[in-house]
């Protein structure tokens, strides 16, 4: 499991500083509770630091 989510974190945050996957964590909150009409857009998942808050934040879930 360590070695899947250091993984992850190189894939991720390799182009993207921690504030940048901070604010896009809270895009994608934002995005499922306030905003659920995007999702059927596929919004929740629509930038690089969505899809890495995603992975980081949920996938290990």
């Amino acid at each position: 499991m360590k070695a899947w989510l250091e993984a992850l974190e190189g894939r991720h945050l390799s182009d993207l500083t921690p504030a940048e996957v901070a604010r896009a964590l809270r895009a994608l909150s934002s995005c499922y509770v306030e905003r659920r009409s995007k999702l059927a857009r596929g919004g929740a998942l629509d930038s690089a630091g969505k899809r890495a808050a995603f992975a980081l934040f949920y996938a290990p879930l």
